[in-house]
């Protein structure tokens, strides 16, 4: 009896700990993807000025 209270624990904490890795994945999948973005920008950004002092 304790033994299944003890492993329904385990499976609730193995199951917590998967949700806060998927989290972190995705938190660092959308920090790459602002992170791209903005070089992108600061790149046209870049080019534009250059378009314009010619």
């Amino acid at each position: 009896r304790e033994d299944i209270k003890q492993k329904k624990r385990e499976d609730i904490k193995q199951k917590k700990r998967e949700g806060i890795k998927q989290k972190k994945r995705e938190d660092n999948k959308q920090k790459r993807r602002h992170q791209t973005k903005e070089k992108r920008r600061h790149q046209t950004e870049e080019i534009n000025r250059k378009r314009l002092s010619v």
